[in-house]
C-alpha cells in the first residue's frame, strides 16, 4: 500500500477488502487485514542495508531540541513522520505567519546531521474547514 496514505484511509481500505472476501466467499466468517507499505523503487539498496530507525518519542525530542531556538511548540500545527525504507520523511505543518525564508532554512539546516532523516516537507497551513454531518 501507498505509504503515505493516512491511518484511517488504510483501515478503510482493509475494512472494505474484508467484507468484499466475505460476501465473495460464503465459508469465510472472519478476515484479518495486515498491511504494509509498499516498497519504493530503491527499496533493493534500502534492504540490502537496513537501518535501525528511532521511536517517535525519540525522533520528536531530538528535532525539537535543534528546533528550539526557531519554532516553538504553539508555532505549528502538526508533525509527521513517515517511516520509510531509506529513512524518515517529516512532514511539518506551521501556522501561517511563522513560516519566513529564513526559518525554512533554519530548520532544514538544524536536521541536516541526523542520518535517518531523509527529507524535510514544510507546509503553510492556509486555512480549515469542516463539513462534518451525523449520520443517523
Amino acid at each position: 500500500m501507498n505509504p503515505r496514505i493516512s491511518v484511517s484511509e488504510g483501515h478503510q481500505l482493509g475494512e472494505s477488502v474484508s467484507r468484499s472476501l466475505i460476501v465473495r466467499f460464503s465459508d469465510v466468517g472472519d478476515v484479518i487485514v495486515h498491511i504494509d507499505p509498499q516498497p519504493e523503487l530503491e527499496s533493493a539498496q534500502a534492504a540490502a542495508h537496513p537501518q535501525e530507525l528511532p521511536d517517535r518519542s525519540e525522533v520528536i525530542g531530538q528535532i525539537k531540541a535543534r528546533w528550539r531556538d526557531l519554532l516553538a511548540d504553539d508555532d505549528f500545527e502538526r508533525l509527521d513522520l513517515h517511516y520509510l525504507e531509506h529513512g524518515i520523511e517529516i512532514d511539518l505543518v506551521v501556522k501561517p505567519d511563522k513560516i519566513p525564508t529564513s526559518l525554512i532554512s533554519g530548520l532544514e539546516q538544524a536536521v541536516q546531521s541526523f542520518d535517518y532523516i531523509a527529507k524535510l516537507r514544510i507546509y503553510r497551513k492556509l486555512s480549515e474547514s469542516s463539513n462534518v454531518r451525523r449520520l443517523s
